[in-house]
């Protein structure tokens, strides 16, 4: 593998509008960055949005695993560096670092799966010869941390309804699909109906000056999304200690209730004012742990 090929794929700056509620630079805007990257570097190997409109085929995200290692606020410059980082069969793996340009600490770091799909017919084909071979021609190697795996629940008898509404025409990408960006703010909302149920209301929130600041997503995306389509999220908390605290999230058609996405999040109560985690309260503590769900197996 090459340790030479990595390649900038979007310089940028934090607006005040992708800040959330804890006044940082919100995980979906961290995707939205990364969903230009990967098109940049997917252009690289002539698989980029060219290829999907000329081909009607293109390499699809079906997984993703980000870790946020430092914080990022309103007018903080950025850059990405992306390589691809695996080939298995017709699964591309790609690797992308966001490193804070002003002083270049590494920000966050996200690896995504992609599927090499017929647009027309929505199933997966077979990559052509000459881009298997572009693939791996450029191979890099990912230097960072494995995965660590996530245990699932046993059943959803702990989970709640934590969102629903419909896919805007806004949201999706450049395939017509609902675009990474539209699923991570629905989770963020739906994490938010989560922490309320033991006391980290908005109100909570507010008056302490503490917020949830996310460090972990593990995802699979299954089903597709298009305009219109109706979505339902249900949620349930599968993990708390002293200050953090893992949700998953499970997304459906609210029609057919099919699966079609599941997203494990790992965060911590975040006093505002340090920037740095803090204890839970005791009592709110006590509350959460009634609510953990029972986990099943690792990885379900």
């Amino acid at each position: 593998m090459s340790k030479t090929a990595w390649t900038e794929t979007c310089r940028a700056m934090v607006k005040a509008w992708e800040c959330d509620a804890f006044e940082h630079f919100t995980v979906a805007f961290y995707y939205e960055r990364i969903a230009d990257a990967v098109l940049n570097l997917f252009d690289e190997v002539e698989a980029g949005p060219a290829h999907a409109l000329e081909c009607r085929h293109a390499l699809t995200p079906v997984a993703t695993v980000a870790r946020f290692e430092a914080e990022l606020l309103e007018g903080d410059i950025h850059h990405v560096e992306s390589g691809l980082v695996g080939r298995d069969g017709e699964i591309v793996r790609t690797g992308h670092k966001l490193f804070n340009s002003a002083n270049g600490r590494l920000a966050a770091a996200f690896t995504l799966a992609h599927r090499y799909l017929d647009l027309d017919a929505r199933k997966a084909a077979p990559m052509p010869d000459s881009l298997r071979e572009a693939i791996d021609s450029r191979l890099v190697e990912w230097d960072r941390p494995p995965d660590e795996t996530r245990p699932g629940p046993r059943d959803e008898s702990g989970f709640i309804d934590s969102g629903r509404d419909t896919v805007k025409p806004w949201e999706v990408d450049v395939l017509g699909n609902l675009s990474l960006p539209g699923y991570l703010h629905r989770f963020s909302d739906a994490n938010m109906h989560v922490v309320a149920r033991f006391g980290m209301t908005p109100a909570y929130l507010r008056e302490n000056r503490i917020g949830f600041s996310t460090f972990e997503f593990q995802g699979r995306l299954g089903r597709e999304l298009r305009v219109g389509d109706r979505i339902l999220i249900r949620s349930g908390l599968m993990h708390v200690g002293g200050s953090s605290m893992r949700i998953l999230h499970r997304m459906y058609s609210a029609r057919t209730r099919g699966l079609c996405a599941e997203f494990s999040q790992y965060g911590v109560h975040l006093d505002l004012d340090a920037r740095r985690p803090t204890r839970l309260p005791e009592e709110m503590r006590a509350r959460a742990a009634e609510l953990v769900c029972e986990p099943g197996a690792p990885g379900t």
